[in-house]
């Protein structure tokens, strides 16, 4: 009977060393492989589709965390930013600027060719918009509309990662961002220069 005891407890132990080894061999690889950048950059907005019709190209900056995963040239990404896009001037009735917070959540994949790193990223999230209408009224004079609206979005995105230092490497990107917003056609490009820092 004590055989048997002493043997289920021996057993019990071997188990929770295999569950620790297992345990400790994955954070090993995970703090092994992970990785976390910081890239900052500055934007050219442009708008697409319908959205060209109502406003001219603009400016904003961006911010963006990246962690590597356990699986090599893989990453999440995490970015917040603020784009601005300008009046159309060829309007008449109305003159709208449009501007945006976006939230947004990633998945990128690097080809790494030496120094010269192509990725490819796509993203979801949540942006944060504002429109400002000046309408143009003959009777009363122009008069500001400004609406706030929160709708979801996505962007696809491709882009080219230089490495200049160990610890610094020079980022281009362009990326297409489309809301589903109430308003119809509400999509841009980004075209973005900017640094990534690893540590």
């Amino acid at each position: 009977m004590r055989t048997k005891f002493s043997d289920s407890i021996r057993l019990i132990s071997i188990i929770r060393k295999i569950r620790l080894i297992a345990a400790l061999s994955i954070l090993f690889t995970v703090s092994t492989y992970s990785q976390i950048n910081f890239k900052v950059s500055g934007s050219a907005v442009i708008p697409a589709g319908e959205f060209t019709k109502q406003v001219e190209a603009g400016y904003g900056f961006s911010v963006t965390g990246i962690y590597q995963l356990p699986v090599e040239n893989f990453y999440v990404t995490l970015t917040g930013g603020y784009y601005f896009l300008g009046f159309n001037e060829k309007l008449k009735q109305y003159k709208m600027d449009y501007s945006t917070i976006p939230l947004t959540a990633g998945l990128k994949a690097e080809f790494p060719i030496y120094d010269l790193i192509p990725y490819v990223e796509i993203g979801a999230g949540i942006y944060f918009s504002k429109y400002q209408v000046e309408v143009i009224d003959i009777f009363t004079g122009p008069f500001t509309v400004l609406t706030d609206e929160r709708t979801a979005g996505f962007l696809l995105s491709g882009g080219l990662r230089f490495m200049v230092t160990p610890g610094l490497d020079l980022d281009f990107s362009i990326n297409y961002n489309k809301l589903q917003s109430k308003y119809p056609g509400r999509a841009f490009f980004n075209i973005n220069t900017g640094f990534s820092f690893r540590f």
